[in-house]
């Protein structure tokens, strides 16, 4: 819509400039020769996409002539697309604190029964009937390291 509406190609890319999605007027794959052009004989405009001060990725278009209309929807559109970034920052993080919480548990044996961790394993894509490689490291902090010989929290690996 927005490639529609400004009459020109659109990409997103990611902080790394890995392309995410892209359009241009009448649909069509035009759009990529934004991101394959390596010789740099077109200088698309580039914006940034914040999450706070946090750059998360860009929209590129392929030109930068806007008026003040179009530049104000882009100017929405960067902050939609910013929103659906840390929507999915967000569930990732969840998810990889419950797969953290899950290991533990399995590892310490604080789960209820076994049916129920065998169903919470299954929800983040593991198979407890399937075996696995495990590595414990069991850290102790030094009082030459800052630390007081407490105890860390294990590292895993699977």
């Amino acid at each position: 819509m927005l490639a529609e509406h400004l009459e020109r190609e659109v990409v997103i890319q990611d902080h790394l400039r890995r392309p995410i999605a892209g359009a241009e007027p009448g649909g069509g794959e035009g759009w990529r020769r934004l991101v394959e052009d390596a010789d740099g004989s077109r200088a698309p405009s580039t914006t940034a996409i914040r999450v706070g001060a946090e750059v998360v990725g860009f929209l590129v278009l392929s030109d930068d002539e806007l008026g003040p209309t179009d530049r104000a929807l882009v100017d929405v559109a960067t902050t939609g697309v910013a929103l659906e970034f840390a929507k999915a920052r967000a569930a990732a993080e969840v998810e990889e604190r419950l797969r953290g919480e899950a290991v533990t548990d399995l590892l310490t044996g604080s789960y209820t029964d076994e049916a129920t961790i065998a169903a919470r394993a299954a929800r983040l894509g593991y198979d407890l009937a399937e075996p696995r490689e495990v590595l414990v490291i069991h850290r102790t902090r030094r009082e030459e390291d800052g630390g007081d010989e407490a105890d860390e929290p294990p590292l895993l690996a699977l």
